[in-house]
C-alpha cells in the first residue's frame, strides 16, 4: 500500500514499509487530498468526496460508474452485469475503509489520513 498526502506546498509519500518520503508538512498544514494505491486499486479522498477506482470503474458511497454510465448503489444488488463482482469488491473496500480504517485487511497507520477518512465516515452514516 502506498499513500500520497497532498498539501498546498508539496506531497508526502508513505511506502508499503511505512517509510516517509518527500515533503514534511508543518503541524498546522491541511491535507488537500489523499491518494492510496493498493494492488490495482486507486483510492482518492478529497474534502468533498471519496472514491475507489479500478480502470474504468469508480465506486463512491452513494453511486458507481462504469465507463460513462452512472448507477445508484441501491441498484447493485438487483443488477446483473459483467463487472458486478469487481464493483461489489470495490464497494466492500470502500465500506471497510470508512467504517474500520482498514483497506483489504491492512490497517491505515497514519493518523492524519485516518482523520480525513473519518470525516467522510460521518457523512455516510
Amino acid at each position: 500500500m502506498n499513500i500520497f498526502k497532498h498539501y498546498s506546498n508539496g506531497t508526502s509519500h508513505i511506502d508499503s514499509d511505512g517509510e516517509y518520503h518527500g515533503y514534511s508538512p508543518s503541524r498546522n498544514e491541511v491535507i488537500l487530498a489523499v491518494h492510496i494505491q493498493i494492488d490495482d486499486y486507486h483510492i482518492h479522498i478529497y474534502p468533498d468526496g471519496i472514491s475507489v477506482q479500478y480502470k474504468y470503474i469508480r465506486v463512491q458511497p452513494t453511486h458507481y460508474t462504469i465507463g460513462r454510465w452512472r448507477y445508484h448503489v441501491d441498484a447493485l444488488e438487483r443488477s446483473r452485469f459483467n463487472e458486478k463482482k469487481r464493483v461489489l469488491h470495490m464497494y466492500s473496500l470502500l465500506q471497510e475503509m470508512l467504517l474500520e480504517q482498514l483497506i483489504g485487511g491492512i490497517a491505515i497507520n497514519d493518523w492524519s489520513v485516518i482523520k480525513v477518512i473519518q470525516s467522510h465516515a460521518e457523512e455516510t452514516k
